[in-house]
């Protein structure tokens, strides 16, 4: 299976029931270059169904002077089973643009998190 983030075709890699990984166009044995993404079933109880959680990871490295450095963004949901899906397709909307706005370059490139 292949999936393409930003033209960017990444193949899968290695799959175990919730977890897959995808490799990049950049993956070598010494660069990585890869998203992976798990889910976690909801946890239901007598008095609650449970939240449905999934992870999403880019991962990337470069050789800077020699070293190797490895940078990766990361984002969790945790959604209640029930929750209606034009509030989450909203919720995950919101999130994606605020990761790609100016506050979001910010937040990542400068640690700033006061507005």
């Amino acid at each position: 299976m292949t999936i393409t983030v930003n033209t960017k075709a990444y193949t899968e890699d290695s799959t175990s029931p919730n977890v897959v990984r995808y490799a990049g166009p950049l993956q070598t044995a010494s660069i990585t270059d890869n998203i992976e993404i798990k889910r976690l079933a909801p946890k239901r109880t007598a008095t609650y169904d449970g939240n449905s959680r999934t992870w999403t990871r880019t991962t990337r490295s470069v050789v800077v002077n020699g070293k190797t450095l490895v940078a990766y963004m990361s984002t969790e949901a945790s959604i209640p089973v029930g929750f209606p899906d034009a509030d989450v397709t909203t919720l995950q909307t919101d999130h994606g643009a605020l990761i790609s706005s100016a506050i979001g370059l910010d937040i990542v490139k400068k640690a700033k998190i006061k507005y």
